[in-house]
């Protein structure tokens, strides 16, 4: 029975068993990279082995199957054989991509996204830290405050330098002393809060240190980090409550209350408009920027330390900055080989209905040829020695 010999292109043959080694033996690198952390690298490597093998042999018989169908002419079954082809080869290249791009950018994506977590953790911790930075540079404006307070009660009792009505105590020096008085309050609350928050923001300084440091420890796995990262986090996140609770929010909203109040509101306590200018001038520019210290203090306070937990494997393969390059190198090694088969089936595609069309039959290799009998020569052409 004649039956047609199914011959692989050599140069194809040799190129795809190169491409489909390299593939497999990158894509099982990310296997093995998993296993080794647990300490069992002998166990890792058995198992690395077998399931590069096993994804080979599956790559290239697909890649023999499609220079076989390559050789066919149309039909159903073709059809039908490509197209579970194509499901086969996209099921080993959706595998292949995602392991090739662990392997080549895995570790160095694992240290991107913790240093990015981290990073964030101590800027929100220290943007909490920068907020008491503003009851620190109150202390000298409070005094500012209290002595030129101070001064104008000092000065209205004995001239009426303020209101402008004479001397003695009246509704002027009543609200400058009530003035001084707020501005006493809130610097010994300052002062109070400041002697507090020191020690706490300085074993926070110690948990930023600690954290920066975690992902240059090269002696622990990527997890072992996690872990200790985690630690840290925890009391930072103690750290981070106490901070917050002491800021100075009740402080500075009631300077603010105290020293809002308009020029008019002055006049109807019965002071001279004069005075109540001279008043709404200069305390109701702070009470403008106590209110905005105070709305500081009460946004840094819904701030929040994000916990730590353990990334998918698919939110450290796309948040990385070079993802592109790492994805694209994944593309290259996953893809090549199966690019060069289609593009040879089309090609092969192409030739078989040239020929057809022409009515070319290209010669045919058979094997199981049928034996021609041997005919003897007949008694009268042979010659007797």
């Amino acid at each position: 029975m004649k039956q047609k010999i199914i011959t692989y292109p050599p140069m194809m043959v040799a190129l795809g068993s190169i491409l489909f080694v390299v593939d497999s033996g990158v894509s099982s690198g990310s296997i093995y990279d998993k296993l080794a952390v647990s300490g069992q690298t002998g166990q890792a490597f058995a198992f690395t082995l077998m399931f590069a093998l096993v994804l080979f042999s599956i790559s290239f018989t697909a890649f023999l199957k499609g220079l076989e169908l390559a050789q066919q002419p149309h039909s159903t079954k073709r059809t039908a054989n490509l197209g579970v082809l194509a499901f086969i080869v996209a099921f080993l290249v959706a595998i292949s991509l995602l392991m090739n791009a662990w392997f080549i950018g895995g570790d160095p994506m694992r240290q991107e996204w913790l240093n990015a977590l981290i990073e964030d953790v101590v800027k929100d911790g220290k943007g909490t830290n920068a907020l008491f930075q503003y009851a620190e540079d109150e202390k000298v404006t409070l005094k500012t405050v209290s002595a030129t307070t101070s001064t104008w009660l000092t000065c209205e009792r004995a001239s009426g330098c303020v209101g402008k009505e004479g001397g003695g105590d009246g509704q002027t020096t009543l609200v400058l002393t009530n003035y001084q008085s707020a501005a006493d309050n809130a610097l010994s609350e300052i002062m109070d809060v400041s002697n507090e928050y020191q020690p706490i923001i300085e074993r926070a300084n110690e948990l930023y240190i600690s954290l920066d440091f975690i992902p240059e420890m090269k002696n622990l796995s990527f997890d072992q980090k996690l872990n200790k990262a985690e630690e840290e986090i925890a009391k930072l996140s103690e750290t981070f409550n106490e901070l917050k609770n002491l800021l100075p929010i009740r402080t500075f909203e009631n300077l603010a209350d105290a020293y809002d109040t308009s020029a008019n509101q002055y006049i109807a306590q019965g002071i001279s408009s004069v005075g109540s200018r001279t008043l709404f001038n200069y305390y109701n520019k702070h009470a403008d920027r106590y209110e905005a210290i105070t709305n500081k203090l009460k946004r840094g306070k819904l701030v929040h330390i994000q916990p730590m937990y353990k990334p998918s494997d698919w939110e450290i393969l796309t948040s990385s900055s070079n993802g592109l390059f790492i994805w694209l190198m994944s593309a290259v090694l996953a893809l090549f080989g199966w690019l060069m088969l289609g593009i040879h089936i089309i090609q092969n595609t192409h030739s078989i209905e040239e020929n057809e069309e022409s009515g070319y039959t290209p010669p045919i290799a058979f094997k199981n040829t049928e034996a021609v009998p041997f005919i003897p020569a007949s008694p009268a052409n042979s010659t007797k020695h």
